[in-house]
């Protein structure tokens, strides 16, 4: 496509949404060491099930 320019570019990125990304990390730290359950957000869900 003649007519597209493709850049890189962190839109999200901002001292709220870093805080914020902190507290979902640790949020879901907690929600599985403290709570014993599974976090919300795993991204190797398949590693879940390994002890």
């Amino acid at each position: 496509m003649d007519n597209v320019i493709v850049t890189p570019h962190v839109g999200f990125l901002s001292k709220q949404s870093l805080l914020d990304a902190r507290r979902v990390a640790l949020e879901q730290i907690v929600t599985r060491l403290v709570k014993g359950t599974r976090p919300d957000m795993a991204r190797n869900k398949e590693m879940l099930a390994v002890r």
